[in-house]
Protein backbone atom coordinates (compact mmCIF):
# COMPACT_ATOMS: atom_id res chain seq x y z
CA UNK A 1 0.00 0.00 0.00
CA UNK A 2 2.86 2.39 0.76
CA UNK A 3 4.51 1.67 -2.56
CA UNK A 4 1.20 2.14 -4.34
CA UNK A 5 0.77 5.52 -2.63
CA UNK A 6 4.31 6.57 -3.53
CA UNK A 7 3.69 5.95 -7.22
CA UNK A 8 0.01 6.86 -7.17
CA UNK A 9 -0.69 4.10 -9.67
CA UNK A 10 -4.00 4.32 -11.50
CA UNK A 11 -4.38 0.60 -12.12
CA UNK A 12 -3.12 -2.82 -11.17
CA UNK A 13 -1.30 -3.19 -14.48
CA UNK A 14 0.58 0.08 -13.88
CA UNK A 15 1.61 -1.18 -10.44
CA UNK A 16 2.63 -4.56 -11.87
CA UNK A 17 4.76 -2.96 -14.60
CA UNK A 18 6.73 -1.00 -11.99
CA UNK A 19 7.86 -4.12 -10.13
CA UNK A 20 10.57 -6.65 -11.03
CA UNK A 21 9.85 -10.25 -11.98
CA UNK A 22 9.72 -12.77 -9.15
CA UNK A 23 12.92 -14.54 -8.21
CA UNK A 24 14.08 -16.88 -5.48
CA UNK A 25 13.76 -15.02 -2.17
CA UNK A 26 17.02 -13.61 -0.88
CA UNK A 27 18.51 -14.21 2.55
CA UNK A 28 18.59 -11.29 4.95
CA UNK A 29 20.97 -10.64 7.82
CA UNK A 30 20.41 -8.62 11.00
CA UNK A 31 23.34 -6.21 11.09
CA UNK A 32 23.19 -4.26 14.31
CA UNK A 33 19.40 -4.11 14.23
CA UNK A 34 19.14 -3.22 10.55
CA UNK A 35 17.98 -5.98 8.21
CA UNK A 36 20.11 -6.05 5.07
CA UNK A 37 20.04 -8.40 2.11
CA UNK A 38 22.90 -10.88 2.39
CA UNK A 39 23.93 -10.11 -1.18
CA UNK A 40 24.29 -6.40 -0.35
CA UNK A 41 26.30 -7.17 2.78
CA UNK A 42 28.55 -9.50 0.79
CA UNK A 43 29.17 -6.66 -1.69
CA UNK A 44 30.10 -4.33 1.20
CA UNK A 45 32.55 -6.87 2.61
CA UNK A 46 34.04 -7.50 -0.84
CA UNK A 47 34.34 -3.73 -1.30
CA UNK A 48 36.35 -3.51 1.93
CA UNK A 49 38.65 -6.36 0.85
CA UNK A 50 39.10 -4.87 -2.63
CA UNK A 51 39.76 -1.34 -1.29
CA UNK A 52 36.62 0.12 -2.90
CA UNK A 53 35.29 0.91 0.58
CA UNK A 54 37.97 3.15 2.04
CA UNK A 55 36.63 4.28 5.39
CA UNK A 56 33.77 4.86 7.75
CA UNK A 57 32.22 7.48 5.48
CA UNK A 58 31.76 4.86 2.75
CA UNK A 59 30.30 2.39 5.26
CA UNK A 60 27.89 5.01 6.60
CA UNK A 61 26.85 5.78 3.04
CA UNK A 62 26.21 2.07 2.48
CA UNK A 63 23.94 1.93 5.54
CA UNK A 64 22.16 5.10 4.47
CA UNK A 65 21.53 3.73 0.98
CA UNK A 66 20.32 0.40 2.39
CA UNK A 67 17.95 2.28 4.68
CA UNK A 68 16.57 4.29 1.76
CA UNK A 69 16.04 1.10 -0.27
CA UNK A 70 14.62 -0.93 2.62
CA UNK A 71 10.89 -0.37 1.97
CA UNK A 72 11.17 -1.34 -1.70
CA UNK A 73 13.51 -4.27 -0.99
CA UNK A 74 11.08 -5.52 1.67
CA UNK A 75 8.18 -5.29 -0.81
CA UNK A 76 10.09 -7.22 -3.48
CA UNK A 77 11.06 -9.83 -0.89
CA UNK A 78 7.43 -10.21 0.21
CA UNK A 79 6.32 -10.67 -3.40
CA UNK A 80 9.11 -13.18 -4.01
CA UNK A 81 7.93 -15.11 -0.95
CA UNK A 82 4.32 -14.95 -2.11
CA UNK A 83 5.38 -16.66 -5.32
CA UNK A 84 7.78 -19.10 -3.69
CA UNK A 85 5.49 -20.20 -0.85
CA UNK A 86 2.00 -19.85 -2.34
CA UNK A 87 2.63 -19.96 -6.09
CA UNK A 88 1.06 -16.51 -6.48
CA UNK A 89 3.05 -14.38 -8.91
CA UNK A 90 2.07 -10.76 -8.48
CA UNK A 91 2.80 -9.71 -12.04
CA UNK A 92 0.41 -12.39 -13.32
CA UNK A 93 -2.60 -11.91 -11.06
CA UNK A 94 -5.79 -10.24 -12.22
CA UNK A 95 -7.74 -7.49 -10.50
CA UNK A 96 -10.12 -9.84 -8.68
CA UNK A 97 -7.20 -11.91 -7.34
CA UNK A 98 -5.47 -8.72 -6.25
CA UNK A 99 -8.57 -7.51 -4.43
CA UNK A 100 -8.84 -10.89 -2.69
CA UNK A 101 -5.21 -10.60 -1.54
CA UNK A 102 -5.94 -7.12 -0.20
CA UNK A 103 -8.97 -8.37 1.71
CA UNK A 104 -6.88 -11.21 3.15
CA UNK A 105 -4.24 -8.68 4.17
CA UNK A 106 -6.87 -6.64 6.03
CA UNK A 107 -8.03 -9.77 7.82
CA UNK A 108 -4.42 -10.56 8.78
CA UNK A 109 -3.81 -7.00 9.98
CA UNK A 110 -7.02 -7.19 12.05
CA UNK A 111 -5.90 -10.51 13.57
CA UNK A 112 -2.50 -8.99 14.47
CA UNK A 113 -4.11 -5.87 15.97
CA UNK A 114 -6.48 -7.96 18.09
CA UNK A 115 -3.58 -10.20 19.10
CA UNK A 116 -1.64 -7.19 20.36
CA UNK A 117 -4.60 -6.14 22.49
CA UNK A 118 -5.16 -9.66 23.83
CA UNK A 119 -1.48 -10.07 24.65
CA UNK A 120 -1.43 -6.82 26.62
CA UNK A 121 -4.76 -7.71 28.25
CA UNK A 122 -3.26 -11.01 29.39
CA UNK A 123 -0.42 -9.04 31.02
CA UNK A 124 -2.96 -6.94 32.93
CA UNK A 125 -4.84 -10.04 34.07
CA UNK A 126 -1.75 -12.00 35.12
CA UNK A 127 -2.18 -12.90 38.81
CA UNK A 128 1.55 -12.59 39.48
CA UNK A 129 1.54 -9.07 38.13
CA UNK A 130 -1.70 -8.18 39.93
CA UNK A 131 -0.33 -9.33 43.31
CA UNK A 132 2.21 -6.51 43.21
CA UNK A 133 -0.58 -3.96 43.69
CA UNK A 134 -3.05 -3.36 46.51
CA UNK A 135 -5.97 -3.02 44.11
CA UNK A 136 -6.98 -2.29 40.51
CA UNK A 137 -6.82 1.47 41.08
CA UNK A 138 -3.19 1.27 42.19
CA UNK A 139 -2.31 -0.96 39.25
CA UNK A 140 -4.00 1.47 36.85
CA UNK A 141 -2.15 4.37 38.47
CA UNK A 142 1.22 2.70 37.95
CA UNK A 143 0.70 0.93 34.60
CA UNK A 144 -2.07 3.02 33.11
CA UNK A 145 -5.39 1.59 32.04
CA UNK A 146 -5.41 -1.05 29.34
CA UNK A 147 -7.89 0.99 27.28
CA UNK A 148 -5.53 3.99 27.43
CA UNK A 149 -2.42 2.08 26.33
CA UNK A 150 -0.73 4.28 23.70
CA UNK A 151 0.87 1.34 21.87
CA UNK A 152 -2.48 -0.42 21.48
CA UNK A 153 -4.19 2.79 20.38
CA UNK A 154 -1.43 3.46 17.85
CA UNK A 155 -1.68 -0.03 16.36
CA UNK A 156 -5.47 0.31 16.14
CA UNK A 157 -5.09 3.64 14.33
CA UNK A 158 -2.56 2.14 11.92
CA UNK A 159 -4.95 -0.73 11.23
CA UNK A 160 -7.88 1.64 10.59
CA UNK A 161 -5.78 3.70 8.16
CA UNK A 162 -4.64 0.57 6.38
CA UNK A 163 -8.20 -0.68 6.09
CA UNK A 164 -9.28 2.68 4.64
CA UNK A 165 -6.41 2.61 2.12
CA UNK A 166 -7.42 -0.87 0.97
CA UNK A 167 -11.06 0.19 0.67
CA UNK A 168 -10.02 3.13 -1.53
CA UNK A 169 -7.99 0.91 -3.86
CA UNK A 170 -10.70 -1.76 -4.07
CA UNK A 171 -13.28 0.88 -5.02
CA UNK A 172 -10.94 2.91 -7.25
CA UNK A 173 -9.63 0.01 -9.33
CA UNK A 174 -12.95 -1.33 -10.53
CA UNK A 175 -11.54 -2.29 -13.91
CA UNK A 176 -8.14 -2.55 -15.50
Amino acid sequence: MLYNKSGNFSSLSALQKSLPENKTPESWINVGGQLIKKNSLDQLIAGVHENRILGWEDIHQFYKTEGENYAFDKLVHALDLLGHVHGIYFKKINLNEFKELLIQSVNTADWITKGIFNSRKKDYENPFRRMLYENQAEMDQVLGKLDDNSFIKNRQEIFMEYQKSVDVIVKKWTSD
